[in-house]
């Protein structure tokens, strides 16, 4: 995949704004029920786990009340009056701005993505036709959607919710276990957490299969099961809690064939939820500790290949679970210090600068931007993010493999933008003038929990298509005058609080998201080809949101800053 080549479209890349409206409209459809609740409960004694021989309004009492206890807001929602309220208000707008807030948590998300595309329908639908208010709840609960323009019973988002929760426990080695008793992390950040039902483990299961991560598939089943013999309101219908056992069981032993029959058809070369050894002879918890104790090793010989391969792949999840895989002896040439660029602006302002890699060279900067500057930033580009595309061979494509948002933002925009091109411009000493054609304009990304963009270059190969086949490819040319990206320089404009490191696979480096601090690498050798080391990945944020802002610089009006060297003659 080069400059992104397309591969594949994924319909639901559902962005924090979206998700954070969907929150809105539980909320929202909560608090209406609360009062229904209230409205009706003293005439009625509801029973915990209402059955067929339930009266109908005292089982509809009762399932709302499930939907209110279930509700996976904060655990003061609804709680707080007058000042304290307007403060819990406050804060909880200025975390969602920050880090996501509750739509920066993959599990509530995908709590409240199932509760508006299955409970709330099924609730809405099964009401006693005998209520006088419940029209008016269905109506306003109408009209919100039409205001937040999402629309319940919906499937969109909870599918593309379980794939992303199928890949971040992949990646990151979480327990899927762990996860369904509500908990993302070993770390707490909400005050009660957001426990997943048997279906939702089950969706997760399934997303898997469908990406052929059957490993992955098994261990969530299993999970499924042991959360199936602890569910209470199953215990009182016996022939629902058989039914579903022999449901998942059947489900399990279909995941387990399926893992063991492509190991058997295609060995064991790293693929995403394979495990080494048959899951029907190895147990999976045995081969899951195994593998984390497995640190992958380079290659000796990097791949000259602009596509990434098994190998890179490996190297991913480690690189992102914050480990590195470079020796000790690299490791001790790596320096830190303070730095002017050679720029004379920087003179009276040098910056912290630290190796990343030094071959080839991967430097980042601390502390370069204010907060002040980071926000007029987002607010600059937050109206315009849309689900980030690539350019494939029928167009520009919405890629399942970069699940981000994205907005530009030219010179025009704002004194801000021409700021932060000034800088970029100091920081490498290369000509950074977009209106001039060198460099492309500044693109902003907003990553949500389980954003992510596989291993990939940002150059667009333009040497190897157009020079090494031999003859011009004169689209090429048109579409990018100006040559291809010589280089990039990335800012981070939050910290992150889970996940999210920008990791080059076959450096076997990463680096973790600092606000206010860059991150930039060259692109092309001095000869102008692409440089395949710089293979690249942005790591699927775990919990909060990600924002960076990219320059792309432009590889011909550099001809005087890093004049073009031909590639030593092989002998």
């Amino acid at each position: 995949m080069v400059g992104g080549g397309w591969v594949g479209v994924a319909e639901g890349v559902a962005g924090v704004e979206e998700l954070t409206r969907l929150h809105t409209l539980d909320g929202v459809i909560t608090g209406l029920l609360r009062a229904h609740l209230h409205h009706h409960l003293p005439e009625n004694h509801l029973p915990e786990h209402p059955t067929q021989s339930t009266p109908s309004l005292a089982a509809h009492l009762s399932h709302v009340k499930r939907y209110i206890q279930e509700y996976p807001g904060d655990s003061t929602s609804f709680l707080k009056e007058g000042e304290e309220e307007e403060e819990e208000e406050q804060r909880t707008w200025e975390r969602a701005w920050e880090e996501g807030g509750v739509a920066g948590d993959p599990l509530r998300s995908l709590v409240v993505a199932r509760r508006l595309a299955k409970d709330w329908p099924r609730l809405r639908d099964a009401a006693p036709p005998t209520l006088n208010d419940w029209h008016d709840i269905v109506v306003a609960v109408e009209a919100v959607e039409e205001a937040l323009r999402v629309e319940a019973g919906k499937d969109i988002y909870l599918e593309a919710l379980e794939e992303s929760l199928a890949y971040l426990h992949h990646l990151y080695h979480l327990d899927a276990l762990h996860l369904a008793r509500g908990h993302l992390t070993h770390t707490r950040y909400y005050r009660q957490p957001a426990p997943l039902r048997v279906e939702d483990l089950v969706g997760v299961a399934v997303a898997a299969l469908e990406e052929e991560m059957y490993g992955t598939a098994v261990e969530w089943l299993t999970a499924a099961q042991h959360l199936n013999n602890e569910d209470t309101s199953l215990s009182v219908n016996s022939r629902a809690l058989n039914k579903q056992k022999q449901h998942l069981s059947l489900l399990l032993q279909v995941a387990v064939a399926a893992h063991d029959d492509k190991l058997a058809a295609e060995g064991f070369k790293g693929q995403r939820g394979i495990y080494p050894q048959p899951l029907s002879k190895v147990p999976l918890k045995d081969q899951k500790a195994a593998e984390e104790g497995k640190k992958p090793t380079l290659p000796r010989q990097l791949p000259a290949e602009v596509t990434s391969m098994p190998s890179d792949h490996r190297a991913l999840g480690y690189l992102c679970r914050g480990h590195s895989l470079t020796s000790a002896r690299l490791e001790g040439r790596l320096r830190c210090r303070v730095s002017s660029r050679g720029s004379a602006w920087l003179i009276l302002m040098p910056l912290l600068e630290e190796d990343v890699s030094l071959d080839p060279p991967v430097v980042s900067f601390h502390r370069l931007l204010s907060d002040a500057q980071l926000t007029t930033l987002k607010h600059l580009g937050a109206p315009l993010l849309m689900p980030a595309n690539v350019q494939g061979a029928e167009g520009k494509q919405v890629a399942r493999y970069r699940a981000s948002h994205t907005a530009w933002l030219g010179g025009g925009t704002h004194r801000m933008v021409r700021s932060v091109n000034r800088l970029a411009a100091a920081l490498t000493g290369l000509a950074v003038d977009e209106a001039a054609g060198e460099a492309e304009v500044l693109q902003v990304n907003q990553y949500g929990a389980g954003g992510h963009y596989v291993p990939h270059m940002d150059f667009m190969a333009l040497y190897r298509n157009t020079w090494e086949a031999g003859h011009l490819n004169h689209s090429l040319l048109q579409e990018h005058p100006q040559g291809d990206r010589i280089a990039t320089l990335m800012f981070y404009m939050n910290d992150v609080p889970e996940g999210g490191r920008t990791v080059f696979p076959r450096l076997g480096v990463g680096v973790a998201p600092q606000k206010g601090s860059a991150i930039f690498w060259w692109n092309l050798l001095s000869s102008g080809k692409g440089d395949e080391r710089t293979l690249h990945a942005a790591c699927p944020v775990l919990r909060g949101t990600k924002w960076v802002s990219n320059v792309w610089i432009k590889y011909y009006p550099q001809v005087h800053r890093r004049p073009c060297v031909a590639p030593p003659v092989k002998q």
